[in-house]
């Protein structure tokens, strides 16, 4: 394959265009197709090394487009230098599982929805491509915000050269009109499991502050910030409390915000209080404990026992809770 033809993704044969998709720093890429959508007839689709080849005429349309969001959210896709939450019509649409060999590992992602669409960046306008799927994560600039950029992490499956599979949140970042660098951070910190729970801080009389804590330096902020998302669907561990699907996912969304958007608080405690404050832990089997406090305390007598309330469900009584089905002690 000629160089020009993976750079620009416009080579013309049989009257129809190769459109390329490179998958920068990966090889032995292989394409297991599920579904697809075009104005016009998509004669085939190839994968060699870290190139993904749609061949087909482009032509705009509100189908494809349709066809690629179907399913996700805003924050679940990204195009190559697009300021639009929302991608405009595109040529063409795509869904599948994507295989892959990056450094020492296979990557498996399953349900990628690609598209290539075309905006007015250049004279002539260039023809960008969007990746997402619902195990991915909008980072790095908020979508439909006012600067390019950004790149989005999504769940896939590993495979070491032993066969050892494991959960591995890949980045995909793009870095020119068709082409996504791929990397897999934080490799050795997956989370397995987490847990909101009531810490107690201190009965000693003084003035505290959160913070944000980790038994592993690999182990970032924004990383455990990502497991409260539901593509990434890590267990929650709440006492013996057990909630439903759906209000585990809004309780989790609930938390995200909290934990998201207050960074620093302090509190003063008086004498014959104790300190008690709802944190957010991580646990990964490779890289140990990584814990977000919330700045949601609590204060009750230094002989009080702990909180036994879900946040936000307690009352000045720490085994009375504001509702049913709130407490972590009895489950009730």
């Amino acid at each position: 394959m000629r160089a020009a033809s993976i750079v620009l993704g416009i080579a013309s044969v049989a009257g129809s265009d190769n459109n390329n998709l490179v998958f920068k720093n990966a090889g032995q890429l292989n394409w297991d197709p599920s579904g697809s959508s075009s104005t016009k007839t998509i004669d085939k689709i190839t994968a060699s090394r870290n190139t993904l080849t749609v061949v087909t005429d482009r032509d705009a349309g509100t189908k494809p487009k349709d066809f690629f969001i179907d399913g996700l959210s805003p924050d679940e896709y990204i195009g190559y230098h697009s300021r639009s939450q929302t991608p405009p019509d595109l040529n063409f649409a795509v869904t599948g599982d994507v295989s892959m060999r990056v450094g020492q590992l296979d990557l498996t992602c399953s349900d990628m929805h690609l598209g290539q669409g075309h905006i007015q960046y250049t004279t002539y306008g260039i023809n960008n491509w969007w990746l997402g799927s619902r195990g991915c994560t909008h980072a790095g600039s908020p979508p439909g915000g006012t600067d390019f950029g950004g790149y989005v992490v999504c769940k896939c499956i590993s495979a070491d050269n032993e066969g050892n599979k494991a959960n591995v949140r890949v980045k995909f970042a793009p870095t020119s009109q068709n082409e996504y660098t791929v990397t897999v951070p934080g490799l050795a910190c997956v989370a397995d499991e987490s847990e909101g729970s009531w810490v107690s801080i201190s009965a000693a009389p003084g003035t505290y502050t959160s913070t944000f804590s980790h038994s592993d330096e690999s182990f970032t902020e924004k990383e455990v910030l990502l497991t409260l998302t539901t593509t990434f669907d890590v267990p929650l561990s709440l006492g013996n409390l057990q909630l439903s699907a759906s209000a585990a996912a809004s309780y989790k969304k609930t938390m995200k915000t909290q934990l998201a958007e207050t960074k620093t608080c302090t509190i003063t405690l008086l004498e014959g209080q104790r300190l008690w404050e709802w944190t957010y832990s991580v646990t990964s089997n490779t890289c140990g404990t990584a814990s977000i406090a919330s700045c949601y305390f609590h204060v009750y007598t230094i002989d009080d026992p702990a909180p036994c309330c879900l946040a936000g469900f307690e009352t000045a009584d720490p085994k009375v809770c504001t509702e049913p089905m709130r407490n972590l002690c009895t489950g009730e």
